[in-house]
């Protein structure tokens, strides 16, 4: 699939809801791009050490860790002022 295709899928969630993107190295950038397409904000991210659990990387040319994204789609007020107005 590409990150066009990927970009165009509708994913049924709810107004305010919480994504957890897994995404490789080499594809971070099209991440963040998936994220802003699907209506989310891009908050922070974690880093899965997969060494740590005991998972061959390959070689040395491969990355021993993979990244997941946490973003948000939240309309609510920020605040009691926000709300009040």
């Amino acid at each position: 699939m590409s990150i066009d295709e990927l970009c165009a899928l509708k994913v049924p969630a709810a107004k305010d809801s919480v994504l957890y993107l897994w995404a490789t190295a080499s594809k971070l950038l099209e991440a963040a791009a998936v994220i802003a397409a699907w209506g989310y904000i891009y908050k922070t991210h974690a880093i899965w050490d997969k060494e740590k659990v005991g998972m061959a990387t390959g070689s040395e040319a491969n990355t021993n860790c993979s990244w997941w994204r946490l973003a948000v789609k939240c309309h609510r007020p920020r605040n009691l002022t926000e709300s009040a107005a």
